[in-house]
């Protein structure tokens, strides 16, 4: 019995006019943390959608899904994208996720759903690309609390608040650099085991020959931008790390695509937080710091990147105050009004036949 038939009441089959007559010689998929479903920005919904069409992106994983006042939020988005043009199909499964596609979807499974203790979840999506090729693309909001980078940066990560450490009183942060002692504190948060569940249910997606997506904010950084090299950069304080949720994926095979197309983490950083948002101040959640980090993913097994950019503004918070990134050459869209806190990523992929 496969994975998908063990959970009949979330198996969703939509309906279609049929399925794509050729499949594409490429795929775009946009990871997205929309900030609270786009409810923080002044028509946040209407600007989610006009950053989906500008990126063409063909399957849009969303972070940060709320379906406030029991309304489906991704019916909503399905809704307005057609409005503006662009038939795409979507269908929420459980969670704090979510997925639209302009691919037919055939199935779709709850992995993990932690959201009753506000720790996460990741859903995945079978998408038809044609007749006889299809992909499985998975979504993830991972734990965002006991941040462990917060303590670098001299801040507590959430547990028990997100107050600045400051035990003698001078002002300024006490910055936390034992790595010992910071991944005791990140790996108490719930991140590692929901990764340890895709990576389970995945298995039995590439025993078929499936190639897989993982899309999401993480809530953690990347241990191929914590290195030796780097640790005198962006915040890292001195600070080398080897994060344990990239590092899981990486050594079961997955790819993240940004580094894939970009290795070198200083030269490009790829930052999705913190983003400044459009009508909003400070979106810093450690204003005497500079915590510029990369904390949103695209990782796949199965099929390869071709290009790869960070969609947003081209400034973060650094210090309480804007500047802009040192790879702002990789960045799209950056003349669109910004509806989150989050830079979204965009990753094109050769088609899995080609």
């Amino acid at each position: 019995m496969s994975a998908w038939s063990q959970v009949p009441l979330l198996l969703v089959l939509l309906a279609s006019p049929g399925l794509p007559q050729e499949e594409p010689r490429t795929i775009r998929v946009l990871q997205f943390n929309v900030w609270q479903e786009g409810t923080s920005v002044e028509n946040g919904l209407e600007k989610i959608c006009d950053v989906i069409l500008a990126s063409k992106a063909d399957i849009v994983c969303f972070s940060e899904v709320r379906n406030y006042k029991k309304e489906d939020w991704t019916t909503k988005v399905v809704k307005t994208l057609g409005r503006k043009g662009r038939e795409f199909h979507g269908r929420y499964v459980a969670g704090d996720v979510g997925l639209v596609s302009v691919f037919p979807i055939e199935e779709a499974l709850e992995v993990c759903d932690d959201t009753k203790t506000d720790r996460g979840s990741i859903a995945a999506w079978r998408l038809a690309l044609d007749a006889n090729h299809a992909v499985v693309v998975a979504s993830a909001h991972l734990d965002y609390k006991h941040f462990g980078q917060n303590l670098i940066r001299g801040y507590n990560g959430g547990t028990p608040d997100w107050k600045m450490r400051d035990a003698d009183g001078d002002g300024e942060p006490d910055r936390v650099r034992d790595v010992a002692e910071i991944l005791k504190y990140n790996n108490q948060s719930q991140r590692v085991p929901s990764v340890n569940a895709f990576l389970s249910k995945a298995r039995a997606w590439e025993a078929k020959g499936l190639p897989v997506i993982l899309a999401g904010d993480f809530n953690e950084n990347s241990h191929l931008d914590w290195t030796a090299e780097a640790k005198d950069q962006f915040g890292h304080y001195g600070v080398s790390i080897e994060w344990p949720c990239t590092k899981l994926l990486a050594d079961a095979g997955y790819v993240d695509a940004w580094r894939q197309i970009h290795p070198d983490p200083i030269a490009f950083p790829g930052f999705t937080w913190p983003a400044p948002a459009t009508g909003k101040g400070s979106t810093s959640w450690a204003p005497k710091s500079d915590e510029r980090d990369r904390i949103d993913f695209v990782f796949a097994k199965g099929i390869r990147a071709r290009a790869a950019w960070v969609v947003g503004p081209v400034a973060a918070y650094v210090r309480n105050q804007l500047q802009d990134c040192p790879d702002k050459e990789l960045v799209r869209h950056s003349d669109l009004p910004w509806p989150s806190d989050h830079k979204a990523v965009l990753v094109e992929y050769d088609s899995p036949s080609r």
